[in-house]
């Protein structure tokens, strides 16, 4: 290990280096770990309109897909009243499925690898998150070690990981509310152009998840807190403005086009839920309630929290740009009458604002004594994603469902044996022996002839008996051998740890010498 003084190009090229490591870990990591289906019917409509736009050319929806009659446009079509970002980034995963199908590879229905393909397009935009969460970190707190850290721990120890095989909006949401708020920060520090990057972000964001425009307000408490005269302030609003402008008088334009008003993303409707929560009880829901409380869900949080009242004392602007911001969020999911976001595992609405919480913990992870309750609730948060991982929590709250009833809004507030936590669990204690036997020869998995689309067209549902990973979907569709499993997973493992050694060795060769201050 080097010592001594070296310059800022050096530093930096390290710290490059190892965030350039970091992505490849945990894109691979979340690939191997990935299911491959969208999920929910969310995001299937979302899917359903990136076939859309590439077979006609068109934006509307196939028909009533959600049921409502608040997503009929003034044309008697219907339209998807979710942001439009989301299908055109499936666009080229949609595109690499066929190109594969051109090739000979069929698996399933005729759409089930495209599916697959749009579901693992947004595996990588959430390894492109914890990318981002780096660099934050990294910069933050001036220590690739601190830097990686943080993302490690936002990756594997939030409901990061369980969403980063959601075949919907949230890692897409995640991705682009955690680069607003890092050009916001880096535009006052050594980047003043970046203020435009924020607000084509900011923009991205709200062409994905309406409400995430919101965070445009913390983000100029930010400015204002930050600048040294009122001109610096003016100039970064002003460029915060010119990158969001375009995309939000495009959104409007949208709206008006679509269902007659230009605030009418395909919410306003009476049929539609939307407001009506009371606060108080939508902010116990998404922070204490069994059924998607963020503390249950990510212990890991507290320590986000209390990071963010350190960063406080060092750099008021910059706490109260990552809490303005979460917070905003969180005041407005409140409200909400759905804030328990359907089927989900834990506070989905808030996995947006994960990343954001996570990055406070930064400036504790960079101090050579760290408090021994983070570890504690470190390692709690990583055990509590694993029934996430192993299970789709769709699958599971639809059978239970079927067998005991939907639970009721009194009984998500208060019941753990209706939550997602409790139920996969539960089904992980079932399911993970149970295939384990399979993979041993223990017996066969389920005959092809079973495998058929219901009468409905579902395809996977009949895979309830399955862990929620790809190559175990494919084993039990008999596209691959116990023996293939097993090769797939040891050559996923062997590289992982290849990359792991080396992103150690990079922290080695960067955290040396001075700091750059």
């Amino acid at each position: 290990m080097r010592s001594g003084p070296v310059s800022r190009e050096v530093r930096a090229r390290h710290g490059r280096r190892a965030g350039r490591l970091l992505f490849a870990w945990i894109a691979l990591f979340y690939v191997f770990t990935a299911g491959g289906s969208l999920t929910t019917t969310d995001a299937v409509v979302t899917y359903e309109l990136t076939r859309q736009m590439v077979d006609h050319g068109s934006i509307a929806l196939p028909g009533n897909m959600l049921g409502s009659e608040a997503h009929r446009g003034v044309d008697g079509r219907y339209y998807s009243p979710f942001g439009i970002a989301q299908s055109v980034v499936n666009v080229p995963f949609l595109l690499a499925a066929r190109g594969l199908e051109r090739l000979g590879l069929r698996i399933g229905p005729s759409d089930t690898l495209e599916k697959a393909a749009v579901a693992m397009g947004n595996t990588l935009v959430m390894a492109t998150t914890i990318w981002v969460v780096y660099l934050f970190g990294w910069r933050l707190a001036d220590s690739v070690h601190a830097g990686l850290t943080t993302a490690l721990l936002a990756g594997l120890a939030t409901p990061l990981w369980p969403y980063s095989k959601f075949g919907f909006n949230a890692p897409l949401s995640a991705l682009f509310l955690t680069a607003a708020v890092f050009s916001a920060w880096r535009a006052t520090r050594d980047s003043a152009p970046s203020a435009m990057w924020t607000g084509f972000w900011v923009s991205l964001a709200l062409l994905t998840r309406h409400e995430l425009v919101l965070v445009a307000v913390p983000i100029l408490a930010y400015f204002w807190m930050s600048a040294r005269t009122r001109s610096e302030f003016l100039r970064h609003a002003a460029m915060l403005v010119a990158g969001l402008l375009p995309a939000l008088v495009g959104w409007l334009s949208y709206n008006a086009w679509r269902f007659g008003h230009p605030l009418d993303a395909g919410y306003m409707r009476d049929s539609v839920p939307g407001f009506g929560s009371s606060p108080l009880e939508g902010l116990y829901g998404l922070l204490l309630s069994p059924s998607t409380s963020l503390i249950a869900y990510c212990p890991l949080a507290l320590a986000g929290g209390l990071g963010l009242v350190a960063l406080w004392k060092r750099d008021r602007a910059l706490a109260a740009l990552l809490g303005g911001s979460i917070g905003v969020l969180l005041l407005f999911y409140a409200q909400l009458s759905n804030w328990m976001g359907g089927r989900s595992y834990g506070p989905r609405y808030l996995v947006p604002a994960l990343p954001l919480l996570c990055v406070g913990l930064a400036p504790l992870l960079a101090q050579r004594r760290r408090p021994g309750w983070l570890a504690v609730l470190a390692v709690a948060s990583l055990i509590i994603q694993f029934p996430g991982v192993l299970v789709d929590y769709a699958k599971v709250s639809v059978a239970n469902a079927r067998v005991e009833g939907a639970p009721s809004r009194a009984e998500r507030l208060v019941n753990w044996q209706t939550s997602a936590l409790f139920l996969n669990t539960r089904a992980a204690a079932r399911l993970l022996p149970a295939n384990v036997a399979l993979l041993i020869g223990g017996s066969p998995p389920p005959a092809p002839d079973t495998l058929q689309p219901t009468a409905r067209g579902e395809f996977s549902p009949q895979f309830a008996h399955s862990l929620d990973f790809w190559w175990m979907y494919l084993f039990h569709m008999r596209a691959l051998s116990a023996a293939a499993v097993g090769g797939i997973v040891l050559t996923f493992v062997t590289t992982l740890s290849g990359l792991m050694v080396a992103l150690r060795r990079s922290v080695h060769a960067y955290d040396f010498g001075e700091p750059l201050g």
